[in-house]
């Protein structure tokens, strides 16, 4: 499964590097990614909210690659829609991006492990995880 996430990666980089942005909204070339992120309430939510449903999964059944690779693909393909990274504008962008994309999804994935354990629900073992 890892291997097929691996390549789906590399289709979307590769996309990704010769389709032009589709400029979803206000992001300017040389702009903070980390900053538009954490400064913008739908962003951060929509990631807070990935972070709360991958949490949960990877706690209860396991697959916790899976769902990074998924995450990472989404925070990708969304951080170009802003600004295309084929360009080191671009990638500084996604890098910025992706560090608050992540900070949003750890912050939610923490707050679901302690609910979870002060609600006493064990985790369901996996061989994968």
């Amino acid at each position: 499964m890892m291997r097929l996430f691996s390549k789906l990666t590399a289709y979307t980089i590769l996309i990704c590097l010769f389709v032009s942005t589709s400029e979803a909204h206000e992001a300017v070339s040389g702009a903070s990614g980390f900053l538009h992120v954490a400064n913008n309430a739908h962003h951060f939510s929509g990631f807070f909210i990935m972070g709360i449903i991958g949490g949960l999964h990877a706690y209860l059944f396991g697959a916790r690659p899976f769902i990074i690779a998924s995450f990472l693909m989404v925070t990708m393909l969304v951080s170009h829609a802003h600004i295309s990274f084929s360009s080191a504008t671009g990638i500084i962008f996604f890098l910025g991006f992706l560090s608050a994309s992540v900070v949003a999804a750890l912050i939610a994935d923490r707050i679901i492990q302690i609910a979870i354990e002060k609600l006493h629900i064990g985790p369901r073992k996996s061989e994968n995880d």
